[in-house]
């Protein structure tokens, strides 16, 4: 257990260099052209889910999973991105 938790903890501080080195990316993508994600308790009606991805020694790897995104937050030009 104690060796899981310190691989945990060593993914948690690549991903903070990598998010401190602009190389993380947030994604938002049609749910119906991505793969299923991991199970939440989110919304699963909303049309948008995001990603955010990061570069970890070359190999880009999942951070974190967003069952849906709040249009409601995003930029103005962004969400009129998502309706074309």
């Amino acid at each position: 257990m104690r060796k899981n938790l310190r691989a945990i903890l060593d993914e948690f501080a690549a991903a903070a260099k990598a998010a401190a080195a602009g190389r993380t990316w947030y994604v938002i993508a049609a749910r119906k052209v991505m793969p299923e994600l991991r199970e939440g308790s989110g919304d699963t009606t909303n049309p948008w889910t995001a990603i955010v991805l990061a570069d970890f020694e070359g190999k880009c790897r999942p951070i974190t999973f967003y069952q849906s995104v709040d249009r409601a937050k995003l930029d103005p030009e962004l969400a009129k991105k998502l309706d074309e």
